[in-house]
């Protein structure tokens, strides 16, 4: 019981290490890009900023380095950690089961790997698809 409370707690910290040291890399991409939109000239915005595409741009890549820096990262660790040792443990207590794992491992990632590719398409065109609205409604 008190290693299943451990383990816990540190699986905790590391995940909340991880979304703090995200919160941290975007504050400070956001205070150095405010810093970089104050020292341009003023034809810069007439051109490029006259509706907000370019604060709306960053501030959805600031968002997805904060997830990917928060979430994904931490995870990534935590999940590696968790299956290693489980597959040592596995190991240890019944060989047979962990090999039957380590057949099926690589199916496994590929079906993940195939489930990503298509949700990254259906981003892209979700993506594309607020980009038409946001024209049509600047033409009305």
């Amino acid at each position: 019981l008190y290693i299943a409370i451990g383990v816990f707690f540190a699986g905790w910290i590391e995940v909340s290490c991880w979304i703090l040291t995200g919160e941290r890399q975007t504050a400070v991409i956001r205070s150095k890009y405010v810093q970089v939109l104050l020292n341009q000239d003023m034809s810069f915005f007439d051109t490029y900023g006259n509706n907000g595409d370019i604060v709306s741009q960053v501030l959805s890549d600031v968002l997805l380095i904060q997830s990917a820096l928060s979430e994904k990262v931490g995870n990534y660790i935590h999940n590696m950690a968790t299956f290693f040792g489980g597959l040592v443990i596995g190991l240890v207590n019944c060989w047979q089961i962990a090999l039957l794992t380590l057949a099926t491992g690589p199916f496994i990632v590929a079906a993940g790997g195939i489930s990503n590719i298509f949700l990254h398409r259906l981003a892209e065109n979700i993506q594309d698809a607020y980009g038409e609205a946001a024209s049509i409604a600047e033409q009305v």
